[in-house]
Formats: C-alpha cells, structure tokens, sequence
C-alpha cells in the first residue's frame, strides 16, 4: 500500500520553492548579472540566508528599516562580531534591497555598531619567512614563495597558468584579479629555475625498465629491439631474436 504525504499532497506533486529559496535564487542571478566573484557570492548569499532565517522565513520585501537595525545590532551585541564582519552583512544587506527588491533603507540611524580594533600587522622577518619557506616540500613550496616574493593572494597563485609567466621580462601576469582586473607583477629571479624542473621533494619521473624498441634496428632512439639487445653503435654484440628485425 502506498502511503500519502502528511499534508494531503499527491505523491507526484512538486512542493513549491519557499521564500528563502526564491529569495536566494534572485540575489545570485542579480549577482551573476554583475560579474561578481565566487567569494563575494557566497558572502552575499550567506547573510542574506542568515537575515531570512532570523525572521522565520519571512519574505524579506515585507521587512523595513527596523528589522534590519535589529538584526544587525543583534550581531554586534548578541554575537560579539567584528566591526568588518557586521560592515560586510549591512553591504549585503544593501544589496538585497537596493539591486534585488528594488527598495531605499533609510534612517538607520541607531544600529549598534561593533567597535573597530586598532592592532599592529604581523609582519615576518627576511629570516623569519626562508625559515618558514625552507620546512615546506614540493608544489606547497613554491605556492609559498610566490606568495611571499610576488605578492600574489592564495586564489590568484592557484589560477596562474604558463602564458602567464614571463621568464625574459621577470614578470606575472594576474589576470581577473580583485575586483575583475588584470595587473603585472614582478616575478623573482631565484624561482625562475624551480620551474625548469620538477619541485623540489617531488620523484623524478620513472625511468623506463628497458631501453625504448625503434620500429626497426638502428632507428631514430638507437636502441636494438628488447631488453637483451645493447644501443645500436655501442660496440657491443647483443643476442638477436628470431624473427624480429629487418634484413
């Protein structure tokens, strides 16, 4: 016997989209519209999640300016969140409403905003970074010295490709960077022999077992046919096989 949904509905019917998926599907396709990156989208997609989920799913075009104030001074004095990180939901916030719902947020006046923190950058030393740098192996190596020598972000390094070194000119070319822009960057001149050959703590190719077998004795390899025959010109005889080779 087969058992009927609990709400009534036949077992082919398609439940229609709620409000958050709707909502969602909308900010991402006004995103893609704009040529946003990847990250921005996920950032953007998450608070507005968060904002919907926060009301019980309601539909974000029926809240205002007070729904808003609240939720983001929830984040600063419920959730103890950094001023950055409250600055990024207002701006997606804004997004929302402003490119996605076609709404004005007016007088937010009054939004408890978390306090910006004045800390010095940790900054390594010349010694600091070779010693960091000489403890890695392989590909994650020279990731780390191009990072730390041209001063490429994590995601521009694992986008580089060949065209975009320039060995004659010591350069990089970043392309859809931040903010979709293209720039040139310095390329050291001490990792222009590591790409020459494989990274460092990486197996060098395998060998062949046997000599490589030409098509016919003495082709272009110079190695006789099988693993008992010697290079061709070598001087040395080697024990020829039946039937194999031209006269």
């Amino acid at each position: 016997m087969s058992q009927e949904p609990a709400d009534g509905s036949a077992p082919g019917d398609e439940q229609p989209p709620t409000v958050l998926e709707t909502t969602l599907a909308r900010v991402r396709e006004t995103l893609h519209a704009r040529h946003l990156s990847p990250r921005t989208e996920s950032a953007c997609v998450g608070w507005v999640r968060r904002f919907v989920e926060a009301f019980h799913g309601r539909d974000p075009a029926n809240l205002g300016v007070e729904e808003v104030r609240a939720f983001l001074s929830d984040l600063a004095s419920r959730d103890e969140l950094s001023a950055s990180t409250q600055n990024q939901a207002f701006s997606a916030l804004l997004f929302l409403y402003r490119n996605v719902l076609g709404q004005k947020l007016t007088n937010l006046h009054g939004v408890v905003r978390a306090r910006p923190s004045t800390r010095v950058p940790a900054v390594l030393t010349s010694r600091e970074a070779q010693s960091l740098l000489s403890h890695m192996r392989g590909g994650p190596q020279l990731m780390g010295a191009l990072l730390y020598g041209a001063g490429l972000r994590l995601s521009e390094c694992c986008r580089l490709r060949v065209k975009d070194l320039d060995f004659e000119r010591h350069e990089i070319t970043v392309r859809d960077g931040k903010g979709r822009k293209d720039r040139v960057t310095l390329l050291p001149t001490k990792l222009i022999r590591r790409f020459a050959g494989p990274p460092r703590g990486c197996a060098p190719p395998a060998r062949p077992r046997w000599p490589l077998r030409p098509r016919w004795p003495g082709g272009a390899c110079g190695y006789a046919d099988g693993p008992d025959r010697t290079p061709q010109g070598s001087g040395r005889p080697g024990r020829a096989r039946r039937g194999r080779g031209r006269p």
